[in-house]
């Protein structure tokens, strides 16, 4: 981990999750998108961090190429095309994280700390953070899971 040596070290997560959905792909990603990039200029995101947008269950690699490659193909043009450029990644299982890296459709990878999702292992040395398991309670009716940032640039930035 690195910690931040003033102020708070931030990744953004997009705040939808691409789960299987009955809505096509590119209006799943602009539906993510939009809020995401509102957050991101709310709180002064720096050009060039990352937004990381979650495919939150363990993809088949059927879905891989499909309709979550789509998704990832219009989040990319989306993010092209917006007045600060941002970049993306993938939070999801080891094959997921694999394969959107491998066609240039997330520069940065965020492993769900799901240890039975595909891939989990063979991908754990090389993604940018690991979620980490069991949740904890930090206070009552208050959980969190924690993180760990396995390389120095992770598409994180540092609020002022």
């Amino acid at each position: 981990m690195y910690p931040p040596i003033a102020g708070i070290i931030l990744a953004l997560l997009a705040s939808c999750a691409l789960t299987p959905c009955w809505l096509p792909s590119q209006l799943c990603a602009l539906l993510c998108l939009s809020p995401a990039l509102q957050i991101a200029a709310t709180i002064g995101q720096p050009a060039g961090t990352a937004i990381y947008f979650a495919v939150d269950y363990d993809a088949t690699t059927a879905d891989i190429g499909g309709p979550i490659a789509d998704y990832f193909t219009a989040v990319n043009a989306a993010l092209d095309a917006a007045s600060t450029r941002y970049t993306a990644g993938v939070y999801g299982s080891g094959l997921t994280c694999r394969a959107m890296r491998k066609a240039g459709l997330a520069t940065f990878t965020w492993l769900a700390g799901f240890t039975g999702f595909q891939q989990y292992k063979n991908f754990l040395p090389q993604a940018d953070i690991v979620q980490l398991t069991p949740e904890r309670a930090i206070v009552a009716g208050l959980t969190i899971d924690d993180d760990i940032a396995q390389k120095p640039a992770f598409g994180a930035f540092r609020l002022p």
